[in-house]
């Protein structure tokens, strides 16, 4: 269905697009590089993140190993947060709403129904429950995980950000807790 909105709320939800990073909107013909099935298109967008996300941790920790030997291992980590925390941050709309769309099907006149990401799945079948079941993986990975990782990186530096007694762990978080 098409709902009409007035163009003041138009404007308003254009504003949150900006937000949600669409691969396939992005101009890349996705068929042309043979991703162009929801569960393709799916794990690309769940994996993108998580191989950027895990290249920048390598590479703080290769940074910090040359710099000051094993013992300094912490220091990568800590290093790459405030570049992950940015990352998650802007992957998480993007995963979720990919994700959602798993559960979305469309029912049509001969009595089937269809994936509404992709009109080659029919519901009910193996090849959409297997899409479910990768839907169900990412927003385990994404929605969930990621709140739950913020809760209990601030839970750990919540006695350094309440006092305002800055350590290595709420600097880092400085993108969760800065004004």
């Amino acid at each position: 269905y098409d709902v009409p909105m007035p163009d003041a709320v138009k404007q308003l939800l254009s504003v949150f697009e900006l937000l949600n990073i669409n691969i396939g909107g992005i101009g890349l013909p996705l068929q042309c590089l043979g991703l162009g099935t929801y569960q393709q298109q799916l794990m690309t967008t769940m994996l993108a993140p998580a191989v950027l996300a895990a290249v920048l941790v390598l590479g703080f920790i290769a940074r910090s190993f040359y710099q000051g030997g094993p013992s300094r291992l912490s220091d990568g980590f800590l290093a790459a947060l405030p570049w992950l925390l940015p990352l998650s941050f802007l992957v998480f709309p993007m995963v979720s709403s990919a994700a959602f769309l798993a559960f979305s099907c469309e029912d049509f006149d001969d009595g089937r129904s269809y994936l509404r990401a992709d009109y080659a799945v029919e519901c009910g079948t193996d090849v959409h429950a297997s899409a479910v079941s990768l839907a169900w993986l990412g927003i385990a990975l994404y929605p969930i995980g990621i709140s739950l990782l913020y809760v209990v990186l601030l839970f750990l530096a919540r006695s350094a950000i309440l006092d305002n007694r800055p350590t290595s762990l709420s600097k880092a978080l400085e993108f969760l807790v800065r004004d």
